[in-house]
């Protein structure tokens, strides 16, 4: 199942959208343009969401199209696209 897939229907440039998912079943369609983040469990000292904003606004912010960094941060960095998670980006990123 792929949720809002009215973006899709708007007519809104790819190039500029950004889909966070803690699951790889919701972005069956937009792997490209996804960041997929470990679940939250209610962990008062998780900070996966301040490093992504910090990420967002550092890399995708200015970009012309996101889905050329999310392919070179993510994709090309490590063997299993399909698994990537942002925390395990932030961690080959150093």
């Amino acid at each position: 199942m792929c949720r809002n897939k009215e973006i899709f229907l708007d007519g809104r440039s790819l190039s500029n959208i950004i889909f966070i998912a803690a699951n790889t079943k919701d972005i069956c369609l937009i792997h490209q343009n996804a960041i997929v983040v470990r679940p939250y469990y209610g962990n008062k000292y998780e900070n996966t969401l301040a490093k992504l904003k910090i990420y967002i606004l550092k890399h995708l912010l200015d970009s012309r199209d996101v889905r050329e960094v999310i392919k070179r941060d993510f994709i090309n960095k490590l063997s299993k696209p399909s698994a990537v998670s942002f925390n395990d980006v932030v961690d080959a990123l150093g």
